[in-house]
């Protein structure tokens, strides 16, 4: 079978719409990286090219960080991955939960591309968006019913926020922030201390 048999038109298009915009962001990190690289950097800014924008200077410093603490980038990495195998993973759990019968496998092959495609700027946190690609996907792929594949889609919705929910409980504690009033008044106790 073909993936236009399997699809669809429509669901084969947003297949290619959905790498195109997940290759394009790893072709533009890679470019970035490309034009910070000291030879090519000292070419853009040769004849004092973009001195209006002194950020510009800076960049080739900032992704220069990356390559120096490769360890810290490499195990950002690894823990990035994590983090998304685990989102994603809680997809296949709210599938399970509201009677869906799912390889992992398959809702892990389909994820990047809801997940791509609902984080185009559309709708708010991708609602709407998200649950038509489930409904679109889904029983393409794993023969899943489009009902029990939106209820997933809004399963595992609902984890995302419960966990969010969560964090700003944690992060919003008053213990653990600082106002920018003590920020400054440390800085002031920090500089004084040093021209001590």
């Amino acid at each position: 079978l073909t993936s236009r048999e399997i699809l669809g038109n429509q669901g084969e298009n947003l297949i290619r719409l959905a790498w195109l915009y997940i290759g394009g962001g790893f072709v533009m990190v890679a470019f970035f990286f490309v034009c910070a690289s000291p030879p090519i950097h000292k070419r853009i800014h040769a004849k004092g090219r973009l001195e209006r924008w002194p950020i510009m200077r800076q960049i080739p410093e900032i992704y220069d960080t990356y390559r120096k603490n490769w360890k810290l980038t490499l195990a950002g990495l690894v823990a990035s991955f994590a983090m998304v195998f685990t989102f994603f993973a809680s997809f296949w759990c709210g599938m399970m939960a509201v009677g869906g019968h799912a390889s992992l496998g398959s809702v892990l092959t389909a994820m990047p591309v809801i997940d791509g495609l609902s984080s185009i700027p559309v709708s708010i946190s991708g609602i709407g968006v998200r649950e038509n690609l489930f409904m679109m996907l889904m029983p393409a792929i794993t023969d899943v019913p489009k009902e029990v594949a939106r209820d997933a889609s809004l399963a595992g919705f609902a984890c995302s926020v419960f966990w969010a929910v969560l964090g700003a409980a944690f992060f919003l504690k008053k213990r653990d922030r600082i106002s920018a009033a003590e920020l400054r008044e440390n800085s002031k106790h920090g500089m004084g201390e040093s021209e001590a």
